[in-house]
């Protein structure tokens, strides 16, 4: 049992292990040798000495080492449970959306989020193992062809695909660049710059929104966890790896408007407001009760769905029993 006990600690510390023992022996010939007298009595203090500081470095060696891998692994068990979240969630959005007991807006920003969850996960997993991603994640999460949304979950049977004429700012020289993209969310372009002949990626996301984003290693984001100042509940928040600005958000609690700083991880109080009160029209869009706008949806979860009023610039949030949009003849 000795032999069993001593192999797996060694397989698990050799280094450490070799110098405990180093150590131990170093120490008993000092007590040997200090049973003599003149220089062989010093050596063997030395070396009772020297033994002793050895096998105690290779102990806290050991015990230093044994809490951070406890601490990495207490950190990959919070990171699978989020992947499992998020995958489950995605399967749960998909399977909404086929069944029509969604609308289009809530399942896809669903699974918007649920993508930015994987992608701020699996970088930090790679930080951990010391391991470069081999692909763009952002590419392969947001190509139609791999998640085909459209062909699987959609509000209505047909839908037909138009190009739009849109006009952006560069993301490199800043000067207005007009191109054409898809009216459909999820249709993507890739226009050239005509003042500074820089390509760069055109997405359309689920709010019909064009964002803009440089060719190559996208940025990663990170996962940070503020306590709101107003109801002390825990805002999540998915940033960008190396951003410094202070980023804006809304606690689902309460409604109050925040501001994180990512380099402290610290949250202000912008403006102490209520939730503001969301229904779904009869083409399924999640809009402002107090100015009929429509909202841009966030998630929805247990509790309800929630979205963004720009024009009243607060949290529009529908309770999960809320009655559900009726469906119009054309939706059909």
């Amino acid at each position: 049992m000795l032999r069993k006990a001593f192999m797996k600690v060694f397989s698990a510390h050799p280094v450490e292990t070799i110098a405990a023992c180093t150590g131990l022996f170093m120490m008993l010939l000092g007590v040997a040798l200090g049973t003599q007298s003149g220089w062989i009595w010093f050596w063997g203090q030395v070396s009772a000495l020297c033994g002793a500081s050895l096998a105690t470095l290779a102990v806290v060696w050991t015990v230093r080492q044994r809490a951070a891998e406890a601490r990495t692994a207490a950190h990959l068990n919070v990171l699978a449970r989020q992947l499992e979240t998020s995958i489950s969630q995605i399967h749960k959005s998909v399977k909404g959306g086929r069944d029509e007991s969604l609308p289009s807006a809530v399942y896809l920003a669903q699974i918007e989020q649920c993508i930015d969850n994987l992608i701020g996960v699996t970088h930090e997993i790679g930080e951990i193992t010391g391991r470069q991603l081999p692909f763009d994640v952002i590419e392969m999460l947001t190509a139609r062809d791999t998640l085909q949304i459209e062909a699987r979950i959609t509000d209505s049977p047909v839908q037909e695909r138009k190009l739009a004429t849109e006009t952006e700012n560069c993301p490199a020289c800043k000067k207005a660049v007009e191109f054409q993209i898809g009216t459909l969310p999820g249709d993507s372009a890739k226009p050239t710059c005509p003042h500074c002949g820089q390509r760069f990626h055109a997405h359309r996301s689920t709010s019909g929104n064009i964002f803009l984003r440089m060719p190559g290693a996208s940025q990663f984001t990170r996962a940070v966890s503020v306590n709101c100042p107003v109801c002390a509940s825990k805002i999540p928040a998915n940033i960008d790896q190396g951003k410094q600005q202070s980023e804006t958000r809304f606690c689902f609690s309460c409604g109050a408007k925040v501001s994180i700083d990512p380099l402290a991880q610290q949250c202000t109080l912008v403006s102490k407001q209520e939730r503001l009160p969301g229904a779904f029209n009869s083409a399924g869009t999640l809009v402002c009760e107090k100015c009929g706008d429509p909202a841009q949806v966030l998630t929805s979860n247990s509790a309800g769905t929630y979205g963004i009023c720009r024009k009243d610039d607060g949290l529009v949030f529908l309770a999960s029993n809320a009655a559900a949009p009726p469906r119009s003849d054309a939706a059909e």
